[in-house]
């Protein structure tokens, strides 16, 4: 999960190792509902729901989150894990407008199967950094 734009479809590809979402650099949502998608790899079953973007800007926010409560509620027995996916680099308001999102969504519990994805690490490369170095100017949460 995550806002538009921020490599949620793209995530998923590198997690499943094959172009099964689409995924695209483009100003605009690519994703415009939930796609599930299921492989096995070295006898594990890995299963991953793409979503639309929390802050689409094809669709209003209640219609998105409705599709992405919709995709996890059919999930049997229910998701082991919740992806938050946000670009590496400055955490704005509406980044934390989605996260609020998701625990208003699914109940502040939700935090505890969280695991945040940062993408764009080529933006550290790019700037000689370490990812250490980034998180440490973060606020506190």
């Amino acid at each position: 999960m995550g806002k538009t734009g921020g490599g949620k479809s793209a995530t998923g590809n590198t997690i499943l190792g094959e172009p099964l979402f689409d995924a695209d650099l483009c100003f605009s949502s690519v994703t415009s509902k939930c796609f599930y998608k299921r492989i096995k790899r070295n006898g594990i079953t890995i299963e991953i729901t793409d979503s639309p973007g929390l802050c689409d800007t094809k669709t209003s926010e209640e219609d998105t989150a409705g599709k992405v409560v919709q995709a996890v509620a059919v999930m049997h027995p229910g998701p082991t894990a919740f992806l938050y996916v946000i670009g590496i680099g400055r955490f704005t308001e509406e980044d934390e407008g989605v996260y609020n999102r998701i625990k208003s969504l699914f109940d502040d519990r939700v935090t505890g199967y969280t695991i945040i994805i940062f993408t764009r690490g080529d933006e550290l490369k790019r700037q000689n950094k370490r990812i250490e170095e980034v998180l440490s100017t973060a606020p506190d949460a």
